[in-house]
C-alpha cells in the first residue's frame, strides 16, 4: 500500500474546535495499538468537554445553576 502525505485535520477542518480535533485524531489512528478503546473514548471525550466547560463557568456555577432551575420548576425558592 502506497503511503499518502498526512494533512493535519486542523487544516481539513479549520473551524472545529481543537479539542475535537484531538479526540478524533486519536479514534482514527491507523496503528492499533494507538487507538483508544470504547471506554477510554469516552472518559477522552468527557474530559475534553468538562475541561472545556470549566474554562467558562466554575464547577460551583453549574451546580448552582442546575439546582435553581430544578428548584424553580418544582416551585421551590432557595
Amino acid at each position: 500500500m502506497r503511503l499518502k502525505k498526512s494533512i493535519r485535520f486542523s487544516h481539513k477542518l479549520p473551524h472545529d474546535d481543537p479539542l475535537d480535533l484531538r479526540i478524533l485524531q486519536k479514534l482514527l489512528s491507523f496503528e492499533l495499538n494507538e487507538r483508544p478503546t470504547v471506554e477510554e473514548g469516552l472518559v477522552l471525550t468527557l474530559v475534553e468537554y468538562f475541561k472545556g466547560v470549566a474554562k467558562k463557568e466554575t464547577i460551583y456555577e453549574l451546580s448552582k445553576r442546575s439546582l435553581c432551575s430544578t428548584c424553580h420548576q418544582a416551585g421551590v425558592r432557595v
